[in-house]
């Protein structure tokens, strides 16, 4: 995979499999931001792990459950790179309750992150990709989509 020249956003990329997805689209040449919420420790890791293979990756801290923090996030990195050719949206939360159980602030976390926060990246990326006419949106989804824990 070739990916020189080409600029990716990578959501909830400080840990996990959006860890290692912003380090392979890094390694294979892509110039990688990726966005996380609140574990700057992660982030900083991951920034060192890929500025140590010599690879062009950036942090930044955005919440997808922001619509304006998404569209200021987006149009800098397009600004920076030239437009957006690879959007991977891997943020995702879980609240493993019992349906009885989940309270109202589990309910409206998990729909804003894992719903919502998917539109606000998307919907700031689209005009981007196309005035390009190119682009890429990878949308990953967890097991727990199909079969909750409890």
């Amino acid at each position: 995979m070739e990916l020189k020249g080409i600029s990716a956003i990578v959501t909830g990329g400080s840990r996990g499999i959006g860890r290692a997805i912003a380090l392979l689209l890094a390694a294979e040449g892509a110039d990688v931001t990726f966005f996380y919420l609140g574990n700057a420790a992660a982030a900083d890791e991951v920034v060192a792990a890929g500025t140590a293979a010599g690879s062009r990756i950036a942090a930044l801290q955005v919440d997808i459950r922001d619509s304006r923090a998404c569209a200021e996030a987006v149009e800098g990195i397009a600004e920076r790179c030239g437009g957006i050719d690879i959007l991977v949206n891997n943020a995702g939360v879980i609240r493993d309750n019992p349906l009885a159980a989940f309270d109202d602030d589990d309910v409206r976390i998990v729909l804003d992150t894992n719903v919502t926060g998917v539109f606000n990246v998307t919907r700031a990326v689209v005009p981007y990709m196309i005035s390009q006419r190119k682009g890429r949106i990878i949308n990953i989804g967890s097991v727990s989509g199909d079969k909750g824990g409890r």
